[in-house]
């Protein structure tokens, strides 16, 4: 993937304060996932290929974003809020299921991390449990695309007669698992993946004998050794873990999937209302007449609004669909589904009961808008007292306001400095018309800010968690970045996704695939404000952008391959895309207020029940000229670090070097110079 040459060129407003929180009632289970047809897209048909090479790409796609996955049934797991931690997706043709795991975040690749998964597939067929470990090679770990799973004895298959019974080890794997299963990791981007074509077949070495209907429970092990096991499993219960399936005899309440079933009706397949991320926001217009859905005013009128789309099958009339807006304070917190009360615990409700519902009929097929008349709109104003919460008697510094410019206190409020932050996450619950709501929760926690220099505070909160009995609570917070090098001339390759030639395939429709094509500039200017809806996935290979993932420490402890790891639980994640214009040699970035355990690791010791503060800062180190004492000093090209520069460096260099070391600087500097221009024609 290479990285558009006038990335940090491209202008991003630093607008967007508020983020985002989607909450819809979970799906019933007793409604099966309909697994699509795979049909592919207009350039490419059929179901992902990473299969059969011998056509060549991009028919053959090695890759984990082949563009015949549009249109799967996806399912997202884990933390949330700037982007997924891992993604399901399932496609189906007469003869085999196509599914796919992506760990999107892996904070430490480890020989342990596993993927679980098990079949029952129905009628008198037997139960099939399947365990492999991707990352289980031979000597040490390196980056691989598309390969078959490593170390095939240390993988494990256990049958179970019928729908229930004791599981039964088998001697090896099937023989259709290493022929159509390959998977993926990549070391820069701390990814791996398993892609994993199951046939529809009787015997035990050639397929799995599904039924029409039948169920499937997995799990994915994401392991650190810093900070221990995280467990991604498709159960809204937890508890449901690999150490449950070993005892378990029944697959009832495994998730129900149906491979024949094509239907709209949300009672026959699991179909209904939806909404996006970027789908919620208020209607505020900046000065400069450019809508800003996500920023509020503290002091004045907010109109939020909810844009629901409407997959049912059957019309959604006016009044039919009901929203409720809550607000937290902006950073991380813990899931809803972990929180028993958190209403009352989390979140601050700021619409009454009941909420505000569709102003128009969402004619099934179809999104609302605000132009269509037809969307949730809700307009809020801070009370007094909650004027007070955002600013306080202190007010807000412009480096913390979200247009940069300082909001002044109020003498006569209570509190001398503010108690709620003018970041804000927001809540949106939807209910009501007898529909199914998916997702069940989604966050949006990205902010789009400008730096030379950024700054800025986020809240670690437990708040609402049930008490461990402990006085404290470790939450441990990962820091990723993408696109955001100490040294922009490095490579980043990213063996995983290839978002220029994705484009190229999808923009170019019925076109003859095999020919080159302009249709995607990898070089085109980024717009200032990208688009609604666009995933994160792809703004992620777009931006610069920094994310802080967080989990806290469940205070339980689970074994696995004889190994005893401490069980987290993801919480919420926050991040930056960031802009910055002109010439650089690098970032450098910074976490404060949490304690460094390893490189781009953090423990923050949180008050039971409590939150605690952090600080992120990011910032671009303008290209340095090389003879350019103050630049060096700054922390430039030559002397850039995760920490940042200081006098420290010039001292460092001239007290090794001597005066000679100064001579170097001077020399660099024409060629520096000269490479710049290079660059600029």
């Amino acid at each position: 993937m290479r990285i558009p040459s006038s990335m940090h060129l491209a202008r991003l407003i630093s607008a967007v304060v508020l983020m985002t929180i989607l909450f819809a009632s979970g799906p019933a289970r007793a409604v099966p996932v309909c697994i699509p047809q795979a049909s592919g897209v207009p350039a490419l048909s059929g179901p992902p290929n990473w299969l059969d090479s011998s056509a060549g790409e991009p028919t053959y796609w090695p890759r984990i974003d082949d563009p015949r996955w549009r249109g799967a049934a996806a399912r997202s797991l884990g933390g949330s809020g700037a982007a997924d931690h891992v993604s399901f997706r399932a496609l189906r043709d007469a003869s085999a299921l196509y599914l796919s795991w992506y760990v999107k975040v892996a904070p430490q690749l480890s020989s342990a991390e596993a993927l679980y998964v098990a079949f029952s597939p129905g009628g008198t067929a037997p139960d099939l449990f399947l365990a492999l470990y991707p990352n289980n090679v031979t000597g040490a770990l390196s980056t691989e695309t598309n390969v078959v799973p490593p170390n095939p004895a240390s993988n494990q298959a256990a049958l179970r007669t019928g729908a229930g019974g004791t599981w039964v080890s088998q001697p090896a794997l099937p023989n259709w698992v290493a022929a159509n299963t390959r998977v993926s990791r990549d070391l820069m981007t701390q990814t791996w993946s398993v892609n994993m074509k199951v046939p529809v077949a009787a015997a035990y070495n050639d397929g799995v004998n599904l039924s029409s209907a039948f169920k499937m429970w997995y799990e994915v092990d994401v392991m650190s050794s810093t900070l221990g096991l995280v467990p991604y499993i498709n159960d809204p219960d937890v508890s449901h873990d690999y150490v449950w399936i070993q005892t378990n005899t029944s697959s009832a309440g495994w998730e129900e999937f149906n491979r024949t079933l094509v239907s709209s009706d949300p009672l026959v397949c699991l179909r209904g209302v939806s909404i996006a991320t970027s789908d919620v926001g208020t209607t505020y217009v900046d000065s400069g007449g450019t809508a800003r859905p996500n920023r509020m005013r503290h002091a004045a009128t907010n109109t939020f609004f909810a844009l629901p789309e409407n997959q049912s099958g059957t019309n959604a009339p006016m009044g039919s669909i009901s929203a409720q807006f809550r607000i937290a304070n902006w950073g991380t917190q813990p899931d809803w589904n972990d929180v028993p009360s958190p209403t009352t615990s989390l979140w601050k409700q700021i619409t009454t009961t009941p909420g505000p519902t569709n102003a128009g009929q969402i004619n099934t097929g179809t999104k609302a808008s605000l132009a269509a008349g037809n969307a949730i709109t809700f307009n809020w104003t801070p009370t007094s007292a909650e004027t007070c919460e955002l600013v306080g008697q202190s007010g807000i510094p412009a480096a913390q306001a979200p247009d940069g410019v300082a909001i002044p206190g109020i003498p006569s409020c209570p509190n001398p400095t503010p108690t709620r932050r003018l970041h804000q996450c927001v809540l949106v619950t939807l209910s009501g018309g007898g529909f199914t709501y998916t997702p069940a929760s989604i966050y949006r926690n990205m902010d789009f800010v400008n730096a030379s220099t950024f700054t800025r505070e986020a809240e670690v909160s437990v708040a609402g968690l049930q008490s461990s009995g402990a006085t404290q609570r470790d939450v441990y917070l990962y820091v990723k970045t993408y696109n955001l090098p100490r040294d922009v001339n490095a490579p980043q390759p990213d063996t995983m996704r290839d978002i220029s030639r994705v484009q190229e395939i999808l923009k170019r429709g019925g076109q003859d695939i095999r020919q080159p094509s302009a249709a995607v500039a990898t070089g085109a200017t980024l717009p200032k404000v990208p688009p609604l809806g666009e995933s994160f996935d792809t703004l992620n290979q777009l931006y610069p952008t920094y994310v802080v993932y967080a989990y806290h420490d469940t205070g339980r402890t689970t074994t696995r391959r004889g190994t005893t790891y401490k069980v987290l639980r993801p919480q919420s994640s926050f991040g930056y895309y960031i802009n910055h214009e002109g010439p650089m040699a690098g970032w450098n970035h910074a976490l404060e207020g949490a304690q460094e355990i390893a490189p781009a690791f953090y423990k923050v010791a949180v008050p039971e029940g409590g939150a605690k503060t952090v600080q992120t800062r990011v910032v671009a180190q303008e290209r340095c000229k090389c003879g350019d004492i103050k630049c060096a000093a700054q922390g430039g090209s030559m002397f850039s670090s995760t920490r940042g520069g200081s006098l420290a460096s010039v001292a460092l260099l001239v007290g090794t070097f001597g005066v000679g070391g100064l001579a170097f600087l001077r020399r660099q500097k024409g060629k520096q110079e000269a490479q710049d221009r290079n660059r600029q024609a």
